[in-house]
């Protein structure tokens, strides 16, 4: 801690953790209260989409890294075929995580049979405040994504595999076992959205727990709830002002 003046921290827990250690911290909240204040309206987002009123949206976020979508997209695209068989009027969205990714995730919607579109990478950044307002659900892997879906209402379910071997290697070398794997979890130290690991990183275990959340109220309302209990847990808007006076006030010191 004696290697810094100033700490500004985004957790409550890691102001408090390096607090105890002695560190002069300021929690100044997440940074992406202030990216999500805003956020359209549901029927402003269907029209920028292009969709009525009665479809579902499902969004599939399957990778950021290309061996994601070797372990993690066909098992969601699995679950989102199921989905549709189910309830026709579901229409899914992936947008792509790379320019790289484009192509393979459109070629992979035809492969799998899955009604839907991919949105490119250079157009995500545009559209994904209309799709995260309109998205009944989300299939996602685990990673900050996670946080983005939670301060956006957006209910998910959380999943991620990767090779045999490095499983071996995570779990009886590196003696690698954490409690939950997405943040939303951790932060609220809860399993408030469903996760699915390795071996239970399976189609219809997420196709099950799709379907409830998108037919049980109770569910969708407890997920809903539990999203605002970790938005009061990462402050309040305004953190860049908030951070931006504690590092002026420390420079003019």
């Amino acid at each position: 801690i004696s290697f810094t003046d100033k700490i500004l921290a985004i957790f409550e827990e890691e102001a408090k953790f390096y607090s105890n250690k002695g560190g002069n911290v300021n929690f100044v909240g997440h940074p992406m209260l202030d990216i999500y204040r805003n956020i359209p309206s549901r029927d402003e987002s269907l029209e920028k989409i292009g969709l009525t009123s009665d479809k579902k949206i499902l969004l599939i976020i399957p990778a950021s890294r290309k061996q994601e979508l070797k372990y993690v997209l066909p098992t969601l695209l699995k679950a989102a075929k199921l989905l549709q068989d189910k309830d026709p009027s579901i229409i899914t969205f992936i947008p792509s995580g790379l320019k790289e990714f484009d192509a393979i995730l459109d070629h992979s919607l035809d492969e799998y049979g899955v009604n839907g579109k991919v949105i490119v990478a250079n157009e995500v950044d545009n559209i994904k405040p209309f799709l995260f307002s309109a998205a009944n659900l989300a299939l996602s892997k685990s990673g900050t994504i996670n946080m983005e879906l939670a301060l956006n209402s957006v209910p998910q379910i959380v999943g991620y595999k990767v090779s045999r071997v490095t499983a071996f290697f995570a779990r009886y070398l590196l003696r690698f076992n954490i409690k939950y794997i997405s943040p939303v979890n951790l932060l609220l130290n809860e399993m408030l959205i469903p996760e699915f690991l390795q071996e239970d990183f399976e189609s219809e275990k997420i196709f099950n727990s799709a379907l409830k959340i998108l037919e049980d109220v109770s569910t969708r309302q407890d997920i809903i709830s539990g999203y605002q209990r970790l938005k009061d847990k990462l402050g309040k808007p305004g953190v860049t002002d908030r951070a931006s006076k504690d590092i002026l006030d420390l420079v003019l010191q």
